[in-house]
């Protein structure tokens, strides 16, 4: 339509070609709801009338201005058909002027927003200014997001038409949702975890709880515990405990695994095992502490569905408007309201302001900066790109605004055009959520619990504490491949963890939590409290999994098991095998008092020596037993071992064949001193019990499974099936205090022992004792 050369205003009305409009029916009207573009052609009318411009002059003022806007201007009739727009407006969509005057401007929107200008249409038909966000979809096909503030115009009190300012606010939109994302990826890490992380400042006062902490405590809001001293939640008796742990935490860091007594809010108290860690800010400086509870008395049983804690964070809006100035020869010759109110200067104030008082109201720390892109921008005559930097307000307070300037000619002279918008609030929302970032980022990395987030790649993040769990650098574990990631696992239990990480990343309702053994780098195995669900992370579906190192309790399980096996052991002893004999020497002894016979009295004699005998061997067997728990492991051949104790056997017995067999050349365990006594125990125990005159023993060794397979074979009554099962029970004690002592032995190893029929299914052909031990260098045992 070719009208943008020709837009112009004189009085109270904008003029187009053939058309007078009026942007409100009154001159009272338009001063108080003219809009911002509306704004900037009355200022400059009022300031052409006062300096009693020529009026055909003006038109080039008024055309100046807007087509060196930073703002998108648009004028459009009733129906949205575009009449006018400038430059800016047209290359933000990447078009010319004469590519969208004409058009229904619904034709640049994206779907969605199409709606939304229709409904704002029928609002300024009413005669209201409006103001909303517009989607816009540019010639290459990306998305731009604006702000639109639009006024509507009146032909003799009718209104025709509207003119709109369009403000691109794409790139705070992105920058707006990168760093959200940025925080909720490791709120998500603090708020799914089923145990108890809270922080508190340095005095002990508690500054966020997870919801966790909150179920725990027996109450329903966050809020109450926010704000509480961190003693109140602990039991007088404990409180020096707490203390102290914090005042260690300032001197080394981190304390871990703190046994103390906690109370709930109805006063029932709790066990529990609390670790903490300093925080410290950029500079170093201790600014709280972070921390972890584990309730003791319920550990097992802990939830496996958490609940989101009530998120705490404003959803920062900029509503700053645009602020507009000429400079020429060093004094602001046009200023609109929006620059008055980011400076705190009126409008007829910033016009008289000298060179040296425009230049005070950059902050002194930003202005080298500023007169470095202006001096650019007055030698090449282009448009200066983007500078953020403070501004001194008249009453002193100091706020950040983002300035673009270009050159321009006004009133026939070279002029700088300065456009800002305040963005001071945007600043101290990306400084809140940096804050926020660093403090969830903080408890993570802090955590005693190992951390992990899997996608379909691997390990997308870890912390250091699951990086210690494994062995390994963070470097080295995000660079895992999948297949490295499910070697981390033992074999036994790495088909569990693929089957529900992989299900989970397929978008399956997937919970996991259980023991599982994970393999250090050294080789060997450790054992963690698993739990994982799924998550979204950076937009992809992904697995959030925690590790709680259970070996050392699993240790002390074991160690408890068999000092209670060994007390159980020497009581037996003493209640059943040294009291029989203590009774054979007693009897023995009454008889003695009577024999006369000399044959007799050598006969008595030698019982009461056998069964003194007897309780000597007991003795130093049940002493062996102490001592083969404390003894160190190493690689030791087994072959060597067998061959020595079949050979030391032959010597001093008659009446028995030895048959071996070997079915590998070499097969090394990891054993102790006590491999051979294990080997003869075995052996022995298939020679004493067998009554026959003939007999017989096979021994013979093979690989399988990862190991090495002893088998002892005789030809002697065999064993029931029904004693096979109680033969190595602690409380039974059928198969004697060797196969006890081997079963000691063989669990120590990481082995396996068991009792089969020499003939399968007929017991009475003899019976077969496996043993199997794991090969040395394979991750069997601990």
């Amino acid at each position: 339509m070719g009208v943008q050369a020709d837009i112009s205003s004189w009085g109270d009305r904008v003029v187009l070609p053939g058309t007078v409009l009026t942007s409100r029916p009154t001159e009272t009207d338009s001063r108080v709801n003219i809009s911002r573009a509306t704004r900037v052609l009355y200022h400059a009318r009022r300031r052409a009338h006062i300096m009693k411009l020529d009026p055909d002059q003006e038109p080039d003022l008024y055309r100046i201005i807007v087509e060196t806007m930073t703002e998108g201007l648009v004028l459009a009739t009733r129906d949205a058909t575009m009449e006018y727009v400038n430059h800016r407006m047209a290359e933000m969509l990447g078009y010319t002027p004469d590519e969208m005057i004409g058009r229904d401007a619904k034709e640049f929107l994206r779907q969605d927003s199409r709606e939304v200008l229709v409904e704002n249409l029928r609002a300024r038909a009413a005669g209201r200014t409006t103001e909303y966000d517009l989607c816009w979809v540019a010639r290459d096909g990306h998305t731009v997001y604006t702000k639109v503030s639009g006024t509507p115009l009146f032909e003799d009190g009718e209104q025709v038409g509207s003119v709109a300012v369009v403000t691109d606010i794409t790139h705070y939109r992105e920058v707006e949702m990168a760093l959200r994302a940025s925080r909720e990826r490791y709120s998500r890490l603090i708020e799914a975890s089923p145990f108890v992380v809270f922080l508190t400042d340095v005095e002990g006062t508690i500054v966020m709880v997870n919801r966790q902490g909150v179920v725990q405590y027996g109450g329903e809001e966050s809020d109450e515990l926010v704000g509480k001293d961190i003693l109140k939640l602990v039991s007088p008796e404990s409180r020096p405990a707490v203390q102290e742990m914090m005042q260690l935490a300032l001197r080394e860091g981190v304390v871990r695994n703190r046994r103390l007594t906690l109370i709930r809010r109805d006063g029932t108290e709790f066990p529990a095992q609390m670790s903490i860690a300093v925080v410290c800010d950029q500079d170093g400086v201790p600014t709280g502490f972070s921390g972890v509870v584990v309730d003791m008395s319920n550990m097992v049983r802990a939830q496996e569905a958490l609940k989101r804690s009530e998120q705490k964070y404003r959803n920062l809006i900029e509503e700053s408007l645009q602020g507009l100035a000429i400079i020429q020869d060093g004094r602001v010759v046009f200023a609109n309201r929006a620059l008055a109110e980011i400076t705190g200067y009126d409008v007829e104030e910033l016009m008289t302001l000298d060179t040296g008082t425009i230049w005070s109201l950059v902050h002194p720390d930003d202005l080298p900066r500023v007169e470095r892109a202006q001096k650019k921008t007055l030698d090449n005559q282009t448009v200066m790109g983007r500078v953020e930097h403070r501004i001194v307000r008249k009453d002193g307070e100091i706020r950040w605004v983002d300035a673009f300037a270009s050159t321009l000619e006004y009133e026939g002279r070279r002029a700088l055009q300065v456009a800002m918008i305040d963005i001071t609030e945007r600043k101290r929302a990306e400084e809140a959520i940096i804050r926020s970032e660093m403090r969830y980022r903080a408890l993570a990395e802090k955590s005693l619990q190992g951390l992990a987030i899997i996608d379909e790649h691997g390990f997308a993040y870890v912390n250091r504490a699951l990086a210690h769990i494994v062995g390994r650098s963070r470097d080295e574990l995000v660079e895992m491949s999948m297949d490295e990631v499910w070697a981390l696992f033992h074999e036994e239990d790495r088909a569990a963890i693929r089957s529900g990480v992989l299900g989970a990343l397929a978008g399956k309702r997937v919970t996991m939590r259980g023991e599982y053994r994970v393999i250090h780098s050294a080789g060997t195995v450790r054992w963690v409290d698993t739990f994982a669900t799924a998550t979204d992370y950076g937009g992809q579906q992904a697995v959030q999994m925690v590790f709680i190192d259970t070996t050392e309790r699993r240790r002390a399980e074991m160690r408890a098991h068999r000092i209670r096996d060994q007390a159980m052991l020497y009581l037996d002893l003493l209640g059943h095998d040294i009291r029989n004999q203590l009774q054979v020497i007693q009897i023995s002894a009454s008889l003695l008092r009577g024999a006369t016979d000399e044959s007799l009295q050598e006969s008595l004699f030698k019982v009461v020596e056998e069964s003194v005998q007897r309780c000597a061997r007991l003795i130093e067997e049940a002493k062996d037993i102490e001592h083969l728990t404390a003894a160190q492991l190493k690689e030791r051949p087994l072959l060597d071992a067998v061959r020595s104790c079949v050979a030391a056997l032959e010597s001093r017995t008659t009446g028995v064949e030895f048959v071996t067999e070997f079915d590998v050349q070499t097969a090394t365990v990891v054993a102790d001193e006590y491999l051979e006594l294990l080997v003869t125990n075995i052996l022995v125990n298939a020679v004493e019990h067998n009554p026959r005159d003939d007999k017989k023993v096979w021994v013979r060794v093979w690989y399988e499974d990862k190991g090495y397979v002893l088998s002892v074979a005789d030809n002697g009554p065999g064993i029931p099936d029904a004693r096979k099962a109680d033969l190595f029970l602690m409380s039974r004690r059928y198969g004697g205090l060797g196969l006890h002592q081997s079963r000691q032995i063989v669990d120590k190893y990481g082995g396996r022992i068991e009792a089969r029929d020499r003939v399968p299914g007929d017991y009475s052909q003899g019976a077969e004792f496996r043993l199997w031990l794991p090969a040395a260098g394979t991750t069997a045992g601990w």
